[in-house]
């Protein structure tokens, strides 16, 4: 994961005429093929979380990125 400092302009896929700007990006690094699906999901989930995402752009080190994934996994009320 990388936050980005400035953002990166992209089309939204459903709407092409509208743009979306990218502050956070997943590399996903699979040694098993049939795993992508699931990160797939995995990752979808991340970026409806809005609470996580706000945790995620505001990290500043390894550490705080793991810590707030293992708060939105314990937080019931996590969005």
């Amino acid at each position: 994961m990388a936050t980005l400092a400035k953002p990166v302009t992209f089309q939204n896929m459903v709407v092409p005429d509208e743009s979306i700007n990218v502050h956070i990006v997943f590399l996903l690094a699979l040694d098993e093929p049939h795993a992508q699906i699931e990160m797939l999901q995995e990752v979808a989930g991340v970026v409806q979380n809005t609470d996580l995402l706000e945790l995620l752009m505001t990290a500043t080190d390894p550490k705080e990125v793991l810590a707030a994934f293992a708060k939105s996994e314990t937080d019931p009320k996590s969005n």
